[in-house]
C-alpha cells in the first residue's frame, strides 16, 4: 500500500475549515498532538484530511512552496491506494 497525499492552503480561518469540513462530512475533527485537526472521510474509507495552522504546518508532510502570508490554514490529505 502507498500513500498519496494532496496539500492546499486557504486565507480562511482553520476553525472556519474545520466547521466547514465536520458539517460536510457529518463526522467530528479530531485534535492531533501537533496542534491539528483530523477529519475523517465518510465517503471513502481511505481518505483523511488534517486541517493545521500555518504556524504548525512544519510538523507534517509539506511541499518545497510554504503558505503564504495570507494563507492562516493548511489542509493535507491523504489517501491509502495499492494493497
Amino acid at each position: 500500500m502507498e500513500i498519496e497525499w494532496l496539500l492546499f492552503a486557504t486565507a480562511d480561518a482553520p476553525e472556519k475549515v474545520i466547521a466547514f469540513y465536520e458539517s460536510d462530512q457529518k463526522t467530528k475533527a479530531k485534535r492531533d498532538e501537533h496542534g491539528g485537526h483530523d477529519v475523517d472521510s465518510k465517503t471513502a474509507d481511505r481518505d483523511s484530511m488534517s486541517i493545521i495552522p500555518t504556524a504548525k504546518a512544519q510538523h507534517y508532510p509539506h511541499c518545497a512552496t510554504k503558505a503564504n502570508a495570507s494563507e492562516k490554514t493548511v489542509i493535507l490529505v491523504s489517501r491509502a491506494v495499492g494493497g
